[in-house]
């Protein structure tokens, strides 16, 4: 996760040593993401099976 927190200049965590804790962005960003992967695994299988979106 650190190369879209790089890329969009967004903190998406914060990190120490012993913990990972997702800030605010990193919240509202999470449903998201789970959206997104949701569709690309959707996109996936159909592509493998040979059905259209």
């Amino acid at each position: 996760m650190k190369a879209p927190e790089d890329s969009w200049a967004v903190k998406l965590f914060h990190r120490t040593t012993r913990t990972v804790v997702p800030t605010e962005m990193g919240k509202k960003l999470y449903p998201m993401a789970v959206d997104l992967l949701s569709l690309a695994q959707t996109v996936k299988t159909q592509t493998q099976s040979g059905e259209h979106i």
